[in-house]
């Protein structure tokens, strides 16, 4: 079983993040391959409509739904994991991460199936377009610094095998949205998602990674990963602020980094010597992130980290 898993929360009178969560649904129901089960995680929405909504859902899919609700936001990481809990116990054999907001492309199913039946692919992900809250597509200009760094490393060419949490932290940065990334169920079991609200995916892959995942690009798959462009960044920079989120992501992608080094020195994977290089390294990408993102003292306080090694 292949198991979409879509942790929400919608407030109270939100009509406009309900009607994304609809279409999302939508982009599921319109899956070229139909065998599949949703499980959804309400984080706390407290949303009449939106319950109202799921009561549909669940009336009216013919595949399996899943509908849990938090007794307290937790936000998206928590949640993913009460989701894969659930997942697991359904006898699901892999997690296909999906955004609310984001809409699956129709072939998102049937490519992923078949890479996992034919390769040994323990992490499957793919390219997007990003669009605004009309699903009109969103000006490169448009688009935040870290975005288009994505958008650039898929242009060229997507880290792919074992091991790329070391050209992720270094080199290309983050590379695999949420919506855009498959992973088989033993996976996911094996490192749960952090308590983090800011990168906590990011954190997570790269630990995949580390532990000896094996990361599958492909090109077949476009998904749409929804920017509104009438409200000011993403929900999670909206909700915590942008300087504070980025002092999070920064925080955030340097424990995974680190923890990633300590997996693989203790593994005799790395000498010593690799290590502080791969430092070096992740010191100076995570900088240029933050530089571009216009948070220049957060970007002075990692480039010097890197000096001090």
């Amino acid at each position: 079983m292949y198991t979409f898993l879509i942790p929400v929360y919608i407030a109270p009178e939100d009509t406009q993040k309900l009607n994304y969560f609809k279409q999302t649904i939508t982009s599921l129901m319109n899956q070229t391959d139909h065998e599949w089960s949703l499980v959804i995680i309400d984080d706390c929405s407290c949303n009449e409509k939106f319950n109202e909504y799921l009561d549909e859902v669940k009336r009216t899919l013919s595949q399996p739904v899943t509908v849990h609700h938090n007794m307290h936001n937790l936000g998206p990481g928590e949640s993913r994991n009460i989701g894969i809990r659930i997942a697991n116990e359904m006898g699901t054999k892999v997690i296909m991460f999906q955004d609310a907001d984001d809409i699956a492309a129709p072939n998102r199913l049937e490519v992923t199936r078949h890479i996992f039946d034919t390769t040994q692919a323990d992490l499957v992900y793919s390219p997007f377009k990003v669009v605004d809250e009309n699903n009109d597509l969103v000006a490169l200009d448009k688009i935040s610094h870290s975005i288009r760094d994505i958008l650039k490393a898929m242009e060229h060419k997507p880290p792919m095998g074992k091991d790329v949490w070391k050209i992720i932290g270094t080199d290309t940065g983050y590379v695999n949205l949420v919506t855009s990334t498959s992973v088989r169920i033993e996976v996911a079991l094996e490192t749960p998602f952090p308590d983090r609200r800011a990168s906590e995916d990011a954190y997570t892959w790269m630990v995949y990674s580390a532990k000896g995942a094996y990361f599958y690009y492909t090109d077949e798959i476009v998904n749409l990963y929804r920017i509104p462009q009438n409200v000011a960044g993403s929900i999670s920079r909206t909700a915590v602020g942008q300087e504070n989120f980025y002092k999070e992501l920064a925080r955030t992608n340097e424990e995974a980094f680190l923890l990633c080094l300590d997996y693989a020195q203790s593994h005799n994977q790395i000498t010593m010597q690799e290590r502080n290089h791969l430092l070096r390294g992740f010191y100076i990408r995570l900088a240029q992130t933050l530089y571009g993102e216009k948070m220049e003292a957060l970007g002075e306080l990692y480039k010097n980290k890197k000096l001090s090694l």
